[in-house]
C-alpha cells in the first residue's frame, strides 16, 4: 500500500495538541446546533440524553481506541478497513466516507445562526458560507498552523461555555431535579431517546482522531489516551451545558431555541458577547478548523492507492491536499446554499455514518487475529472473551443507533440516504474492476 510521506519531528503533534484537536471537533456541531432541537423532543431531561450520548459514543468507538493501540493508521477508518477487510471494502468505504462529511454543513450552518444572535440583520448563509470558506483556508496552511490555532480557540471556547454554566447554575428554575415533572421526559423514551440519537454523531467525531496517526509524535499511546481524555471532558461539559440550557427558562420558552435564547437571561451583556464568541462560535469553528484536517487523511490515502485520480491528492507547498480539502469544501457547501434543516442534515449523517461503520466493527474484531504478537504488546491487552464481548455490544448498539435513526427520517429520505450509499459502493466496484486500484498492503508501515 503506498503511503503519505512521514512528518518531520518539528510537524508531528504531541499529546496536548492532539487533544485539542479531539475536543474541539466533538464540542462543536453537536452541542451547539442540536440543543434547542433536543429539548424541544425530550423537554428538561434533555442532559440525561446528552450523558446517555456520549456512554453510547464511547461503547461505539471502544473497538477503534483498542485499534489505535495496536496499529498506527494513517488514512484513519480507510487504513482500518484495507489492512483488515481488503480492498475492495476499503474503496467502498471511502466513498461512502465522502457523503459522511455533510457534517461540515451542518457545523458551518451553526455558525450563521448564532452570529444572527449578535447581528440581527446578517444572512446567516452568507455567513456560514463565509465561516466554512476561512477554515478551508487555513487548513491550507498545514496541520502545524491548524494545531497551534487550534490550542488556542479551544482554550477560549471551554472558557466560554464555563462562563455559560456557572452563570445558568446560579439561575436555575424550580424542579430542575424534580423527574416527575410533565416538561420531564417529554415524549417519554421515545423522546429522550431522540435527543440521544441527535447528538450520539458528534460523540464519536473524536474517533478522527485516528487519521492522526501520521502526524503524531507517538501515535499508538498518546492518540488512544487523547481519545478517552476528550471523552471525559465531553461528558462533563455536554451534561453541564444541557443542564442549565433545559432548566433556567420554561420548556416552552426554550424547545428549539439556539442556546444564546437562555445566555441573555443570566449572563451580563459583556459576558453575553464573551460566551456567544467563545462558546458556540468558538466551539464551531474549533470543529470546522479539526475537520477539515482529519477528513482529508483517509482521502489522501486512498487517492494515493488509486481511488481517486492521481492529481486529486497533489500536496500545496504546506503539505496539504489542496484538491482533496477543496472537494470537503464543495460537499459541504451545496447544503448551506440549499438551506437544508438542521435536523434532517444530523439524522442523515448519522444513518449513513453508522450503516458504513458496521463493517468497521468487523474489521476491528479480525484484529487479535490478523496481529496477534501486536495485540499482545498492546496497553489495552484483554482476554479473549472479554474482547468479543465488547465487540457483540458495540455491534448491537450500531444496529439501534441506525433504527433510530430511521425512525426520524420520512421514508423518501431513508430511500434516498440507502439510494447514495448504494451508488457508492457501486462505483467503488467498478473503479477496483477497472485496474486503476494499485494498492498494496504493506503491514510494515502499521505496525
Amino acid at each position: 500500500m503506498s503511503g503519505m510521506k512521514e512528518q518531520n519531528n518539528a510537524q508531528l503533534l504531541n499529546f496536548r495538541a492532539i487533544m485539542a484537536v479531539g475536543v474541539g471537533c466533538v464540542i462543536g456541531s453537536g452541542i451547539v446546533a442540536i440543543t434547542g432541537s433536543a429539548i424541544g423532543v425530550t423537554g428538561r431531561s434533555v442532559w440525561i440524553a446528552y450523558a446517555a450520548a456520549v456512554i453510547l459514543g464511547l461503547v461505539c468507538i471502544t473497538p477503534f481506541v483498542i485499534l489505535g493501540s495496536v496499529l498506527k493508521l494513517k488514512g484513519g477508518d480507510y487504513s482500518m478497513a484495507f489492512l483488515l477487510l481488503g480492498r475492495r471494502y476499503a474503496g467502498v468505504f471511502i466513498y461512502n466516507f465522502i457523503i459522511m462529511n455533510l457534517a461540515l454543513a451542518l457545523t458551518a450552518k451553526s455558525i450563521g445562526i448564532y452570529v444572527k444572535s449578535l447581528f440581527p440583520w446578517v444572512n446567516e448563509t452568507a455567513v456560514s458560507v463565509i465561516g466554512l470558506t476561512l477554515f478551508f483556508v487555513i487548513n491550507l496552511f498545514g496541520i502545524k498552523f491548524m494545531s497551534n490555532l487550534q490550542q488556542v480557540m479551544t482554550a477560549v471556547m471551554l472558557a466560554g461555555f464555563a462562563t455559560f454554566c456557572i452563570g445558568g447554575f446560579m439561575n436555575l428554575n424550580d424542579g430542575a431535579f424534580t423527574f416527575s415533572r410533565p416538561d420531564y421526559f417529554l415524549n417519554g423514551f421515545k423522546g429522550v431517546q431522540s435527543a440521544m440519537v441527535m447528538l450520539v454523531f458528534s460523540t464519536t467525531t473524536v474517533q478522527t482522531l485516528l487519521c492522526l496517526g501520521g502526524n503524531a509524535q507517538n501515535p499508538k499511546k498518546d492518540i488512544p489516551k487523547a481519545i478517552v481524555c476528550t471523552m471525559g471532558i465531553v461528558l462533563i461539559a455536554y451534561v453541564s451545558i444541557a443542564f442549565v440550557a433545559g432548566n433556567v427558562l420554561p420548556v416552552e420558552e426554550v424547545a428549539f431555541k439556539p442556546l444564546t435564547y437562555v445566555a441573555d437571561q443570566v449572563l451580563s451583556k459583556p459576558l453575553f458577547i464573551f460566551f456567544v464568541i467563545g462558546g458556540p462560535i468558538g466551539a464551531i469553528c474549533t470543529t470546522l478548523n479539526a475537520m477539515f484536517s482529519v477528513a482529508s487523511k483517509p482521502l489522501k490515502q486512498a487517492t494515493d492507492d488509486g481511488w481517486f485520480p492521481e492529481a486529486y491528492g497533489k500536496l500545496n507547498r504546506y503539505g496539504e491536499p489542496c484538491f482533496i480539502m477543496l472537494g470537503l469544501y464543495l460537499v459541504a457547501l451545496v447544503p448551506l446554499v440549499l438551506n437544508l434543516d438542521v435536523a434532517t442534515i444530523t439524522n442523515n449523517i448519522v444513518l449513513i455514518q453508522y450503516t458504513v461503520k458496521f463493517f468497521l466493527v468487523f474489521a476491528a474484531w479480525r484484529m487479535p487475529k490478523k496481529f496477534p504478537e501486536q495485540w499482545k504488546q498492546s496497553g489495552l491487552y484483554m482476554p479473549a472473551w472479554l474482547f468479543h464481548t465488547i465487540m457483540v455490544t458495540v455491534l448491537l448498539v450500531h444496529v439501534y443507533i441506525v433504527a433510530v435513526a430511521a425512525s426520524n427520517l420520512s421514508v423518501m429520505l431513508v430511500g434516498v440516504t440507502i439510494g447514495l450509499l448504494v451508488l457508492a459502493t457501486v462505483i467503488a466496484v467498478l473503479r477496483d474492476k477497472s485496474g486503476k486500484v494499485k494498492a498494496v498492503i504493506d503491514e510494515e508501515n502499521y505496525i
